[in-house]
């Protein structure tokens, strides 16, 4: 399974943006995505930082074109969503 190092800036603050993320963990599961770490940077807590397994970058792709509705209203700004896919 890829793993995949996401960046997003958020237009709420993390503490309501992460209310919304964990929230959503059985909608997640349901696609195969499995959440290693999420966080924010140190020095700038409006950006956030996911770090998952996914089954395919197919897959996730489908999940953020499913659910572009629920990512937006989380406070994720889906203009600024950067994704690097790594090894397992």
């Amino acid at each position: 399974m890829p793993v995949v190092i996401m960046s997003v800036s958020l237009s709420k603050s993390y503490t309501e943006w992460k209310k919304a993320f964990d929230s959503a963990e059985p909608v997640r599961r349901a696609a195969g995505m499995q959440v290693i770490y999420v966080g924010h940077e140190l020095k700038d807590p409006q950006t956030a930082r996911i770090v998952q397994r996914v089954v395919s970058l197919e897959t996730m792709a489908q999940f953020v074109k499913d659910n572009a509705d629920l990512i937006k209203e989380s406070g994720a700004l889906p203009d600024t969503i950067e994704v690097t896919p790594c090894s397992d």
